[in-house]
């Protein structure tokens, strides 16, 4: 599905890059945008189109990317078009999802799938997670992991059953609260 910006549409490849096609300068009115430098290819040419999202973001072109390719497990990167003639992306965001929920036990291989950006905050991606037969639904920032669908308690992840529903905030402090903002006790 294309993306459009300005008026033209964009096209994701992920062997040539982003497709540009303005339709109103005519037929041959293509080019091609690379994709950042430092995804992870062999990753992406392993799994299918949904660990990746590519979309517009507050007037740019935005890419966003799941690997656990990496010795520190799960890993999301986010980069945006910084410059849209020269084709320049900027790194906004790398981390670990060990790194930023360090009490919360993912399974071995989470199916992580972006669903959408924050429409207006830069530094939030929301995502679906798949752990077994059940999804989970979570928010990313740089510095929090939200859940939107979580145990109750202190079960792992792998452990989740589709009734346990609640809102869990991994906060900066890396201490996992309920809705009411009472802390869980670490694991």
């Amino acid at each position: 599905m294309p993306v459009v910006l300005k008026e033209i549409l964009h096209f994701m490849d992920r062997e040539l890059g982003i497709l540009a096609y303005d339709p109103y300068k005519g037929p041959h009115s293509c080019r091609i945008i690379e994709l950042p430098g430092d995804i992870d290819r062999e990753w992406s040419k392993r799994v299918d189109e949904k660990t990746i999202l590519f979309d517009v973001h507050r007037g740019h072109l935005r890419f966003f990317a799941a690997s656990n390719a990496y010795n520190d497990g799960l890993r999301i990167s986010m980069w945006t078009l910084s410059d849209y003639d020269e084709g320049h992306w900027l790194l906004e965001h790398r981390i670990s999802l060990s790194e930023l929920a360090c009490d919360i036990s993912f399974p071995d291989s989470p199916y992580l799938v972006p669903i959408t950006f924050h429409p207006f905050d830069s530094d939030t991606v929301y995502l679906g997670c798949i752990v077994g037969k059940f999804a989970l639904y979570l928010v990313v920032t740089h510095v929090s992991l939200l859940l939107l669908q979580s145990p109750l308690s202190k079960q792992k992840l792998s452990d989740i059953k589709q009734r346990d529903a609640a809102i869990i905030l991994v906060d900066k402090n890396m201490i996992m609260r309920n809705k009411q903002g009472e802390a869980f006790e670490n694991r």
